[in-house]
């Protein structure tokens, strides 16, 4: 069951998917302000488990194009379609809009799961992190 919401569950949800809470709070810095700002058209979303919550994804939508990001499961769920239904509640709010192309970069863990819901390689990009 996905719901949207940008919260503290979000973001510790988010956080412990990826096992970086620091980066997932910078993130909730990020999208607050277009959520904030009434913008019909983005989302958070959070999935639960029995009640628990376990999954992330958000829509940020431009140019006419739904850029899905932020999917994220925490460990102890993974394999169970979270990340599936994640990725749909974002893509259904924006089919629901009007949107009919989507992006997203996938993880190496994420990528069958994309490509079973329709998604196809356009390109590869290599993510790098400095820390200090």
């Amino acid at each position: 069951w996905c719901q949207q919401a940008l919260d503290s569950w979000w973001v510790s949800t988010f956080g412990r998917g990826y096992d970086f809470l620091d980066v997932a709070n910078a993130y909730k810095d990020w999208f607050a302000p277009w959520l904030e700002s009434g913008e019909p058209d983005r989302g958070a979303f959070l999935a639960r488990l029995d009640g628990v919550p376990v999954g992330t994804s958000y829509l940020f939508p431009t140019f006419g194009v739904a850029g899905i990001y932020a999917v994220a499961t925490v460990e102890e769920a993974r394999n169970k379609g979270i990340g599936t239904a994640a990725t749909r509640a974002a893509l259904q709010a924006a089919h629901d809009q009007g949107y009919r192309h989507a992006v997203l970069h996938a993880s190496e863990a994420g990528h069958n799961v994309y490509k079973r819901l329709g998604f196809h390689d356009v390109c590869i990009i290599n993510d790098y992190v400095w820390t200090t």
